[in-house]
């Protein structure tokens, strides 16, 4: 939680009917105490280098939907209403290479999204590539039936190589995006929009997450996962401060977070 700490207390809360305290005397009163936690600054953590991965991994996640989100802001009709997740696959290709062909992978990535980009209207995005080598044949488990299984092939490597994008693009009905995908040469495909989510607190309260804040742990999941990977941005993302409302300076303004300060423009 950056720079701040959770400190937990009790708040009194009026209650509609007399209760009883649970102690000896056994006396009545119409207010409990609801537990509560407040964020408390502590100065620079020390975190060890896996929280601190995590912790710089969501930051920069945070900043790249905070950009995707002044643009998506300025777009009109329901269907810019949320980002949008997209996994890209190709068919793997069995080889005595140790190395995957990430720059044949590559091209067909750029290809895929060129023809998207024109026909169904992908205005920008970033996202990161995954790979995942494996030599022969290795057991795993089905996550849906909890069978064993076996992938791979004997005596060859695969290497299992797809890209996870966070795009600001429309809402497509399904048969235009199988459509759409399948010429555009990618062998499999996820589309998701990612749309407000609800979770429980410590506390066992149901909330509803924020559209944009599930963006961000969808993009720093896989930010954290593909150690290494450098993230790429194209499109309209590029151009974020083109997109600022008019009393902001694009000169001084650096981050989504200058534009949250009082004054953040020191060109006068």
């Amino acid at each position: 939680m950056g720079d701040f700490a959770p400190s937990t207390g009790t708040k009194p809360i009026q209650v509609k009917q007399t209760m009883f305290i649970d102690n000896s005397n056994l006396e009545l009163t119409n207010v409990r105490h609801e537990p509560t936690v407040q964020w408390e600054p502590v100065g620079y953590p020390v975190r060890c280098r896996t929280c601190n991965t995590r912790y710089n991994a969501y930051k920069r996640a945070a900043e790249a939907v905070e950009r995707m989100e002044i643009i998506r802001s300025t777009l009109k009709g329901a269907k810019w209403k949320y980002l949008k997740f997209v996994t890209m696959t190709w068919p793997i290709e069995p080889t005595d290479e140790e190395t995957p062909d990430i720059t044949g992978i590559t091209e067909k990535y750029l290809h895929a999204r060129s023809h998207l980009i024109e026909k169904i209207e992908v205005m920008g995005g970033t996202g990161v590539m995954e790979v995942v080598s494996q030599y022969g044949i290795k057991d795993y488990t089905d996550k849906r039936t909890g069978e064993i299984k076996q992938k791979g092939v004997e005596d060859k490597w695969t290497h299992n190589v797809h890209f996870h994008d966070l795009w600001l693009s429309p809402y497509i009905e399904n048969e235009t995006l199988q459509k759409e995908f399948k010429i555009a040469g990618v062998g499999r495909f996820e589309y998701t929009i990612l749309k407000e989510e609800e979770y429980k607190t410590a506390y066992g309260e149901e909330r509803i997450m924020p559209s944009h804040r599930v963006a961000i742990q969808y993009l720093s999941k896989y930010l954290t996962k593909c150690k290494g990977a450098k993230r790429k941005v194209f499109g309209e993302l590029r151009k974020w401060k083109q997109y600022l409302n008019d009393d902001l300076c694009s000169v001084c303004i650096k981050t989504t977070h200058d534009i949250r300060k009082e004054h953040p423009c020191k060109c006068e």
